[in-house]
């Protein structure tokens, strides 16, 4: 009698104990979940971060590039513009040349001017010589012969002085305007390739600065993008960890475990099992794919709705990259009544490390 009184008395105190344990129970599950939340977010976030500086840096080095083209076909630029640079310089010496050309068809009109005067002096002399013959009668016959001959000499060579002078002159006007046009263009293609080698220079420079930053950004970006996969992984890992311990103490104080399975456990019994994934898309992107006939559920707010619709019977394996948030979920599916609940213990990495991936494959 003593014994049953003292059990109806402590009875009191075993449901109080009780419904501590299953409100602990219950904060602990809510607070886990929602720091497990707040890290998947943080995650999710990193990710996008990551994805970011990764499109950012295949911009830059995409501009990177760019710019090295740029350069080169400045540097052709600027080679093409020395070579004009050159050739205008050829043109200065050739334009030199008909200068010299020009004075030496005045010479020549200077010449023929005195050739033009000697014959006119010719022509003189052998009137002179004519009339004294006809004064010397049949004696200066012979001399008027040659005075005469001397005298049509002149008359030809004067004129043909005189029309080498008029060719000569119509030649020199016309070469004199040649190369007074000539030099004129010469100084304006001069003044431009000079304008343009200047342009070309400041260009290269400017792209040269350019290229250096984009490859002092590209650097920077490399490194940032370094940082925040690393620190993605870090917190994802986190995030693991956080659930697992949360599982193990969930399971210290209510005395109910979720069930690890290793690969090797259920590599040949997969049928046997609902798989669900609670990894994001872009996990399954990136790292290792779903398991055959895996239902992709990522771990979040949305979760518990997916898995309302799910048969309380039946026996179901969760997946992660590593099993915490696998385990999480589990405990979730356990809070809402699912009891053949199991986890896949270090998740599809130990799996791929295992070797069973690729016999799945």
């Amino acid at each position: 009698m003593h014994g049953l009184a003292s059990d109806r008395a402590q009875a009191p105190r075993r449901a109080s104990h009780d419904q501590l344990l299953t409100r602990i129970r219950e904060s602990l599950i809510t607070s886990s979940h929602a720091q497990a939340e707040m890290l998947d977010e943080t995650a999710r976030q990193l990710r996008a971060l990551n994805e970011t500086v990764s499109e950012n840096l295949s911009m830059l080095k995409d501009a990177f590039v760019l710019t090295k083209q740029a350069l080169s076909i400045s540097a052709k630029g600027a080679a093409n513009i020395h070579r004009l640079s050159e050739s205008v310089e050829t043109l200065h010496g050739i334009n030199d040349s008909l200068h010299q050309a020009v004075t030496i068809l005045q010479e020549i009109r200077e010449k023929s001017g005195v050739i033009h005067d000697i014959a006119r002096k010719s022509n003189i002399v052998s009137i002179n010589a004519t009339i004294e013959a006809m004064r010397a009668g049949l004696e200066g016959r012979a001399f008027g012969v040659v005075a005469e001959a001397v005298a049509d000499l002149a008359r030809q060579s004067g004129q043909a002085a005189l029309d080498i002078g008029e060719s000569v002159a119509h030649g020199l006007t016309t070469m004199q305007q040649i190369a007074k046009e000539t030099r004129e263009h010469l100084n304006q293609n001069q003044e431009v390739s000079q304008a343009a080698s200047s342009a070309f220079n400041e260009l290269s420079n400017g792209i040269e600065g350019i290229s250096s930053q984009l490859q002092t950004l590209v650097t920077s970006s490399m490194g940032q993008h370094e940082d925040t996969a690393r620190l993605t992984r870090s917190v994802r890992r986190r995030s693991e960890e956080g659930g697992r311990i949360t599982s193990d103490l969930i399971g210290l104080i209510t005395g109910v475990h979720v069930v690890d399975l290793s690969p090797g456990d259920v590599i040949h019994q997969l049928d046997s099992f609902t798989i669900i994934d609670v990894r994001t898309p872009e996990e399954h992107a990136q790292e290792y794919a779903p398991l055959p006939h895996a239902l992709c559920h990522p771990i979040g707010e949305d979760l518990p709705a997916r898995l309302e619709s799910l048969p309380r019977e039946a026996a179901y394996l969760f997946v992660c990259r590593s099993g915490g948030r696998s385990t999480r979920a589990a405990r979730l599916a356990q809070q809402m009544g699912f009891r053949q609940v199991f986890n896949l213990a270090g998740g599809m990495q130990r799996m791929a490390e295992e070797g069973y991936t690729k016999k799945l494959a």
